[in-house]
């Protein structure tokens, strides 16, 4: 099942929170939650693989490691700053943010790892 590491992000752990309450209070059948959430899996996998994200990251770092292509930064005096864009919008706009931390932890896996046959 491609897209399956979608569900570990904040966004994900919400929504399967979201799910499991409504399937203890008997709004949702347990067949129903796992839908939705393959559901989120797809459109999550689609959007990504359809926009751009243009980072740029400022600091110290402080420590990296690597295992099994999931690799693990973190930066101290962290100033990253973020242009994104849709790759098939005619209107190439997007939006910019810049985020500054004291400490940024950043975990990083090649795109190409949740394609994979398994």
């Amino acid at each position: 099942m491609a897209g399956v590491q979608y569900r570990t992000s904040k966004i994900g752990e919400a929504l399967i929170d979201a799910l499991d309450g409504f399937v203890a209070d008997g709004r949702l059948e347990a067949a129903q939650a796992n839908l939705i959430l393959e559901q989120f899996d797809k459109s999550t996998g689609k959007y990504l693989a359809s926009s751009t994200v243009k980072a740029m990251l400022k600091g110290d770092l402080h420590t990296y490691r690597s295992f099994d292509e999931i690799y693990t930064l973190l930066v101290k005096d962290c100033e990253i700053k973020l242009h994104t864009a849709r790759r098939d919008a005619r209107d190439q706009t997007g939006s910019q943010v810049t985020l500054k931390a004291d400490m940024v932890k950043l975990i990083c896996q090649d795109a190409k790892i949740g394609q994979r046959p398994s």
